[in-house]
């Protein structure tokens, strides 16, 4: 009918196709139309990227974070629409879809996935051989934690954010913080190593998400936990949120 393939709604709203007139097609993108997805089922693309990271390998580099990695690889068969969100409730100011107003089992988390961050993780293992080892962390946000733990069989380590659940000063009780902790460590199988996240670039500083005063132990409890610590730069001083207007970030 000359629209888009099917129903998909990119992760930031409204539908993660835009068409081009020009060559009469429609392209994807997950996130911003200045974002268009590569086709990972393609071999050329597979072998081109992989290009990219033996590059990187060559200059010398100690490994990779790879970004978003749940969203690499969509559904081969394009017609499927995703089924909406049962549980979803829309905002009455809402102009378009919502990513979490549908369910995403055709372009996140798809086993091909896992082949291509296989086929990655192998690669850099051909570099690991000199005695510098390779280091490869994924980024994935999820609420199913066993989808989590799904990335930890060809990577190093996926990030855990479960911390950046703390609660805010007062409203930040032990048994919650414990809850947070042991919801990944009991997850682990045998052999996987735990690793801790308080603060990122997606998300408020630290210290304005918990309060200055509980900076300090939260980066406490992120040393002393068993396990690999990520420590987002500036969250170690206790720094705050800027405030930058727009004119400011041109």
């Amino acid at each position: 009918d000359g629209g888009p393939p099917n129903n998909w709604v990119s992760v930031f709203g409204g539908p993660a196709w835009t068409y081009v007139p020009s060559r009469d097609q429609w392209y994807l993108h997950q996130f911003l139309p200045e974002q268009p997805d590569l086709n990972f089922r393609c071999p050329e693309v597979r072998r081109h990227m992989e290009n990219v990271l033996r590059f990187w390998l060559e200059k010398g580099v100690d490994g990779f974070r790879l970004d978003a990695v749940k969203h690499l690889v969509e559904a081969e068969d394009l017609s499927k629409d995703e089924p909406r969100n049962p549980h979803y409730v829309a905002h009455p100011d809402e102009t378009m879809d919502q990513y979490d107003s549908l369910l995403h089992p055709w372009t996140t988390n798809l086993e091909e996935t896992h082949a291509v961050i296989q086929d990655w993780k192998a690669l850099m293992e051909e570099y690991s051989k000199d005695g510098a080892y390779r280091f490869m962390v994924t980024e994935v946000y999820d609420d199913d934690v066993k989808k989590l733990m799904t990335y930890n069989r060809e990577a190093d380590m996926t990030f855990n954010f479960n911390l950046l659940g703390l609660g805010f000063g007062g409203h930040a009780p032990g048994n919650h913080t414990r809850g947070l902790v042991e919801t990944w460590m009991s997850n682990l199988t045998d052999g996987q190593w735990p690793n801790w996240v308080i603060g990122n670039h997606d998300n408020h500083r630290v210290a304005s998400r918990i309060g200055q005063e509980y900076a300090r132990a939260a980066n406490m409890l992120l040393l002393l936990l068993p396990g690999t610590p990520f420590c987002y730069y500036g969250d170690e001083i206790g720094m705050m949120d800027a405030r930058l207007s727009f004119n400011d970030t041109q």
